[in-house]
Formats: C-alpha cells, structure tokens, sequence
C-alpha cells in the first residue's frame, strides 16, 4: 500500500512538474542587429531559455568610459531575468511581424539608427531591415528595448565568433573614434 502510494506521489509530481512547461516561447529562431551610427552596433541571438548571445561588432570610447567591459569585435553571453524574458516573449508574441514591410528605409539615408529583425516561428518567418524613424513605432519601441536590455545585462566574453545567418550589418559603415579623431591639416 505504501509502495503504490509512493508510485502514485511520484507520477502526481511528475505531471505537475509537466504542467508547468507550458509557457512555450514564441519563437524558434530570434537574431536582431542594431547600430547607432556613433555608438554602438551589435548583433544579439536571442534562445528558447534566457540566454543570449552578443556579438559587440563595434563600441566607441565614449561608450567604454561608461562600461569598460565592452569592447570590439568581441562576443558575449548574458542571462535574461525572469521579468527580461517574459517581456521579450511577450514584445514576441504581440508583435505582428507579418504584417510589416521588410524594410523601412529613409531616402538619402541620413545618420542614425539601423535595426534588423529576424524572426522565425513554426509557422513562418520575417526579416525587417529599418534604417529610418518612419518605422513603425512598435518595431522602434522593441528594438529600442532590446538595445537597453542588452546594456543593463551582466555580459561574460566569450572565446568564440557567434555565427548570425540574419541579423548582421546590411550596409557595414566604417567606423572611428570621433572624440581622437584629428582634423588633418590642409596646406594650399
């Protein structure tokens, strides 16, 4: 009697704990680039748990005085909180990519922001490029969320390139220190 019991404890504990896994995240596959022309741009992969995967292509000197941690060409991996993931999940799941253009592009291009999000789900999947401020205010609000949640996580380099097959530079800008930048000299 007690053995059946304790069989039965067993299985009550195993569905429960089953049960429980059902807040499935909204994607599959989650990679978005952003770069602010005079900043910052990077690369990050978002996974199916809290992890996410930073590729910091480039960062100023005036941002490293604020966080010496970051530097170029250097890979990351930082761990959501509970409140992070559940409000990316839920940007995710009410975020109607498939309604949006691909692209979102000021003509001329003028300075600034450039976002890229790739979203795959199991039923579909979107690229949307945005190089303006005519974007829709949603997909601005999330990018803009995603840029400073990646500044407030706890980054660990790490010693490996992380390969992203969507979320990279469309258009790579050469980029250099303005503030050690030096006028040259012109003689006539």
């Amino acid at each position: 009697m007690c053995r059946a019991l304790n069989y039965l404890l067993l299985f009550l504990l195993a569905v429960s704990c089953r049960s429980n896994k059902t807040d499935k995240t909204p994607f599959k596959e989650f990679e978005f680039f952003y770069s602010d022309t005079w900043s910052s741009a990077f690369s990050i992969k978002f996974t199916q748990t809290d992890t996410a995967y930073i590729r910091q292509h480039f960062v100023s000197n005036r941002y490293k005085k604020v966080d010496s941690i970051i530097n170029d060409n250097t890979s990351y991996i930082g761990l959501l909180d509970p409140t992070q993931k559940k409000t990316l999940d839920s940007f995710v799941l009410h975020t109607k990519f498939s309604q949006y253009d691909s692209s979102y592009d000021e003509k001329p291009v003028e300075d600034g922001i450039t976002m890229l999000f790739f979203i795959s789900t199991d039923s579909s999947y979107k690229t949307i490029h945005i190089n303006s401020e005519i974007a829709p205010a949603e997909l601005l609000n999330f990018g803009q969320w995603i840029n400073e949640t990646k500044k407030n996580l706890k980054l660990i380099p790490i010693n490996r390139i992380i390969v992203f097959e969507h979320a990279v530079d469309p258009v790579p800008v050469p980029r250099f220190d303005v503030e050690n930048f030096t006028t040259p000299t012109i003689t006539p």
